[in-house]
């Protein structure tokens, strides 16, 4: 079956001028279409066999292609998109695409050549010995004082800063585009973020990359720390300050990397196993039951 989902509908296309596609190959002979709405931000994946007319969730499909507005017969939904993140994702910066792309113009792109990753891989490996001794120097107590409380959490957003960066740094390497940042609370807590719909369109290996970069940007600033750390007085109040904060931010880090909706190891997980839209299928397990996915049942339960 040939697909043509690109152009407007003068050229037969299925989709709108304002939507970019790709499609892949995925395990057990799966051609996935990732799609993605640059008009209203939105992303949608889609197997290439319920593309076909004759299929039986085509006019399913295609109704919430419609409703996401991939099809050209939609009209923009931008202000509604915009309050609901308004309203959902706390504070917004939009000109986070800018100055991403300023510093990787600048010095950036550095990172990523043999010389600066080789150099990555001796911070991180040196952080794993100075955490360890810093973490073993004092008995683990998460109870904080009152007077630490504040720069805990400017530790936090610093470092989820960083993740976040991270994230952002790699996306616009392999020119792509940040969509919007900014702050909003996360489990409670003033937490950044980044949201970028170009990452669905990066290829496989890029997207483990991308994935990837928010937690090993964190975990070479927590390495730096770990390496401060030893050289400050183990009796006084920072030293204490980030003994605490190493210990939380490292049960974060590992958190982080579990293989769940949510979370950076989720998509890790996904694209390793040749599922990049097993996020998605998750969230739609229960309501698109198919033959053979009771596994994807099993890891929504999960």
């Amino acid at each position: 079956m040939s697909i043509n989902a690109a152009g407007p509908v003068g050229d037969g296309g299925l989709f709108a001028p304002w939507v970019e596609w790709r499609h892949e190959r995925g395990r057990r002979g799966r051609t996935l279409v990732t799609a993605v709405n640059r008009r209203d931000g939105e992303g949608f994946y889609v197997d290439a066999v319920e593309l076909d007319p004759i299929h039986p969730r085509y006019h399913a499909v295609i109704a919430e292609l419609h409703d996401g507005g991939f099809l050209p017969d939609t009209s923009p939904r931008v202000e509604v998109a915009d309050t609901r993140s308004r309203i959902e994702n706390g504070l917004l910066w939009r000109g986070a695409d800018r100055f991403v792309r300023t510093v990787h113009a600048r010095f950036g792109h550095r990172l990523f050549t043999p010389a600066w990753v080789v150099a990555q891989i001796a911070v991180a490996a040196i952080g794993i010995v100075a955490l360890v001794r810093t973490i073993g120097s004092r008995p683990v107590h998460l109870h904080a004082e009152p007077a630490q409380v504040p720069f805990i959490i400017l530790l936090g957003l610093i470092a989820v800063f960083i993740h976040e960066f991270g994230h952002a740094l790699v996306t616009v390497h392999y020119g792509r585009h940040v969509r919007v940042a900014g702050l909003r609370l996360h489990l409670g807590a003033p937490a950044f973020y980044v949201e970028s719909l170009d990452a669905l369109l990066l290829t496989r290996r890029q997207r483990l990359l991308q994935a990837a970069a928010g937690p090993w940007a964190e975990w070479l600033a927590t390495a730096a720390l770990a390496s401060l750390a030893l050289t400050i007085d183990s009796g006084g109040s920072t030293a204490v300050l980030l003994h605490r904060f190493l210990v939380v931010n490292t049960i974060g880090l590992a958190t982080n990397l579990l293989p769940f909706v949510g979370l950076d190891g989720a998509l890790l997980f996904a694209d390793a196993i040749g599922h990049p839209d097993l996020p998605y299928r998750t969230r739609t397990a229960l309501t698109r039951r198919n033959p053979g996915d009771w596994w994807i049942l099993a890891y929504s339960a999960a």
